[in-house]
């Protein structure tokens, strides 16, 4: 299957980030296309399709610990290019 992540940009230091996680491709792709243009009906197909990975509004933000020590607000702006995941 592939992934891709959520990226961030952080309010406080403008360091674009991610939260290290890998979603399935085709969910993030989705969802990104129903926050640019809402629909309902989407929306519930990718949570029906996606019961254990879509998180809904919980993905539009994140946290990280800026470098110098603080921690910063980041803003959903989009997502990683689509991957394999690499065992480890």
């Amino acid at each position: 299957m592939k992934l891709r992540m959520y990226e961030y940009k952080c309010r406080r230091c403008g360091v674009i980030f991610d939260d290290n996680a890998g979603y399935p491709s085709d969910m993030v792709e989705r969802h990104i296309g129903v926050l640019a243009i809402p629909d309902s009906d989407e929306e519930k197909w990718i949570k029906k399709d996606y019961p254990n990975h879509y998180l809904g509004d919980l993905q539009l933000k994140s946290h990280h610990e800026c470098k110098d020590g603080g921690y910063g607000l980041g803003d959903l702006i989009g997502c990683s290019e689509e991957y394999e995941p690499t065992e480890e």
